[in-house]
């Protein structure tokens, strides 16, 4: 067998593909979505957002309603008082009426008595030691 000898011909350019030096694997066709994430979850909040402000409405209206009821309710419960009591006062007059007259603030203060001296408007009773107070009989 003879051997034979490689040869150094011009390269064939078709089979070669040149890559950039930051490869990252094959090429493939990207699929874009034009931000159908970021639409979607908008259009989500703004819907929960509108139906909270929806049910806010709502109970607000039913609040006012309900204290509405509530107030006439009150009223006529004020007005039956009102003609009950007139009833019951034309039905059982007072049988008299007592007038009385303010009682006076001002106490009538006994005079100092041998033993006793009145000191920053308290009264003091001289016993064996020193001096024992007067709490209920001021001077």
């Amino acid at each position: 067998m003879d051997r034979q000898e490689p040869t150094i011909s011009k390269p064939d350019m078709a089979d070669l593909e040149f890559r950039p030096t930051s490869y990252r694997g094959p090429t493939r066709p990207q699929v874009t979505n034009d931000g159908i994430v970021w639409k979607l979850s908008l259009g989500i909040g703004v819907a929960v957002l509108a139906a909270l402000l929806l049910f806010n409405a709502y109970e607000r209206h039913q609040d006012r309603k309900d204290a509405e009821a509530a107030l006439r309710d009150f009223e006529k419960e004020l007005e039956r008082q009102r003609i009950e009591d007139e009833r019951f006062l034309k039905e059982n007059p007072p049988v008299r009426v007592i007038r009385v007259g303010t009682p006076s603030t001002e106490r009538q203060r006994a005079p100092l008595r041998p033993g006793e001296r009145c000191i920053q408007g308290e009264r003091f009773k001289r016993i064996q030691n020193g001096w024992q107070q007067l709490p209920y009989d001021p001077c």
